[in-house]
């Protein structure tokens, strides 16, 4: 069995990967032009991890974790990269958005709420705070709305423009 090798080569928005056990190639630009991922970064084997202390016959007693590609994982956090940095340095996003970015987190929201009601009390004055926890939102997001959204934004492709986003 031959040993599946990685090429990393610098280009554009990230880099080349060349895998020779699956005989695929995909470019990091490519990948972003809309062509499709190769059809084994979209293959899982799902693997079930019996939780501490629950009971083996009931299928609710395990956690499937289904390990994902190496080249998957490396693509998707140089993309997630290009797009943290793009996103702050257009400043698109609200400046009480603190979960998920670098040097912030939600315990920043905790902080200023707490602020904010010490200086309501201290002002005789009411505060009102709404939390709302959408279970599974990231996963159901529609892919074409999230491009086109992207697009509209302004979201550069590697070459500094939106005319190669997918459509």
């Amino acid at each position: 069995m031959e040993v599946p090798t990685l090429t990393y080569v610098l280009c554009g928005w990230g880099f080349t990967f060349g895998c020779c056990e699956m005989r695929e190639r995909a470019s990091a630009i490519d990948l972003l032009n809309g062509h499709p991922t190769p059809a084994s970064w979209n293959e899982f084997i799902l693997i079930p991890i019996l939780k501490q202390g629950k009971d083996p016959t009931l299928p609710s007693s395990y956690r499937p974790i289904a390990p994902a590609s190496c080249l998957r994982k490396t693509f998707q956090k140089v993309v997630k990269g290009r797009l943290e940095w793009w996103a702050e340095t257009e400043r698109l996003l609200d400046r009480n958005q603190n979960g998920f970015r670098a040097g912030r987190s939600v315990t920043d929201n905790t902080g200023h709420l707490v602020v904010t009601a010490l200086s309501a009390y201290n002002k005789n004055r009411v505060v009102s705070a709404f939390f709302a926890d959408v279970r599974g939102a990231f996963d159901n997001v529609p892919v074409p709305s999230l491009i086109a959204h992207l697009r509209r934004l302004g979201c550069p492709d590697q070459g500094g423009s939106t005319s190669s986003l997918p459509r």
